[in-house]
């Protein structure tokens, strides 16, 4: 870390899902001196988006075309990386740390939240000390999310937090909004103040990863 670090890095890209390589999941306590490293660099951790085994069980029966079954439900299994980083309390004991969500998309996450805030009130979570503050307080403080189309989820910025979100155009993968960018930008963004539109196409971007 501390090598990457001086060499110049932005980011530092972390498997998505470390039990599927027998690794321990990231609030385990090995982990420790990694993320002190890491919150003392300033540099945030990626989580891309991509599939676990049980996504690889859907792969194996979709025989739907282009594996659309397969192709409609990363996003959906990001709740896991989520609730591990925030449920697992690695933000408690490490409050500097940022992680962001790549192309997972927004939408799903203000109601995640949610169901997340009343689990700790409903779910005995409090009795067993968990977590000192919400789950969404852990989410604002320390989590962003990038996405490229998902109108939903910019009239949801409120909720989420303007600042917890990144615009991206994916290029040159399947997803990317290139080459009709700038038309995606005007849809996205047509009834938002200038001032919220700015760091969520690029201010925050430009923020995070100190470019």
């Amino acid at each position: 870390v501390q090598r990457l670090a001086r060499e110049g890095a932005r980011a530092f890209m972390l498997p998505l899902y470390p039990t599927d390589l027998g690794l321990p999941p990231y609030f385990d306590e090995c982990y420790s001196r990694l993320w002190s490293a890491i919150e003392e660099t300033g540099i945030p951790i990626s989580q891309h988006v991509g599939a676990n085994e049980a996504l690889w069980h859907v792969l194996q029966y979709d025989t739907t075309p282009a594996k659309g079954i397969f192709q409609s439900l990363p996003p959906v299994f990001m709740a896991e990386v989520l609730a591990n980083w925030i449920v697992g309390g690695v933000f408690v004991r490490h409050p500097k740390l940022r992680v962001v969500l790549v192309e997972a998309g927004l939408g799903w996450i203000p109601y995640f939240l949610e169901r997340l805030d009343t689990m700790k009130k409903r779910h005995g979570w409090d009795h067993y000390d968990m977590l000192p503050e919400t789950p969404s307080h852990y989410w604002h403080r320390n989590m962003l999310a990038t996405f490229e189309e998902d109108t939903y989820g910019v009239s949801q910025r409120h909720r989420l937090g303007i600042d917890n979100l990144m615009w991206a155009t994916d290029y040159p993968h399947p997803d990317s909004t290139w080459p009709h960018s700038q038309k995606v930008l005007e849809t996205h963004f047509a009834d938002v103040p200038p001032d919220e539109a700015r760091p969520m196409i690029g201010g925050t971007a430009a923020r995070l990863y100190r470019l």
